[in-house]
């Protein structure tokens, strides 16, 4: 009878470590890309961990962790976030004039303004920074196939 019992206690035990992995979260399900997430507003800001700053025009802008990026045009008195549309941490800004500056950071990031600042535009980040060459490789490959040695797969 003990012998009957120990392989049913054995399915039974698989059975339950099998519902037990089915309803565990996949591994990765609760991954957000930062390329893909705004960045939040968020009322502490300009006491987060900041990066890099500059003048344009009258303003000061300062960039810094999970895509802040904060104005100031009285002087550092008072500040007002601007809305960005990735998270990745910024590093570096650059502005030629009062309105035209640019922001780079992690994730191959970079931004431009065209307006002081106030909204940002994703010019290239990590995913897309390759995809002038491809493109290009691409377009050899077609318009000349027999120059195919030594190019990469794509």
């Amino acid at each position: 009878m003990n012998l009957l019992r120990a392989p049913l206690s054995a399915v039974v035990v698989v059975v339950v470590v099998l519902a037990l992995v089915a309803a565990a979260p996949a591994q990765g399900a609760g991954f957000v890309d930062v390329l893909d997430t705004p960045s939040l507003i968020s009322p502490l800001a300009s006491k987060s961990l900041l990066q890099s700053v500059v003048r344009a025009g009258d303003r000061i802008v300062v960039v810094g962790q999970r895509g802040h990026i904060v104005i100031s045009s009285d002087g550092g008195a008072t500040w007002k976030q601007s809305p960005v549309p990735v998270s990745s941490d910024l590093t570096s800004v650059y502005f030629v004039d009062d309105k035209q500056g640019w922001v780079a950071g992690h994730d191959g990031v970079i931004l431009h303004t065209g307006d002081g600042g106030e909204k940002w535009d994703v010019q290239l980040n990590g995913l897309t920074a390759n995809d002038p060459k491809r493109s290009a490789t691409r377009s050899r490959v077609r318009t000349s196939p027999s120059s195919t040695s030594g190019l990469p797969t794509l």
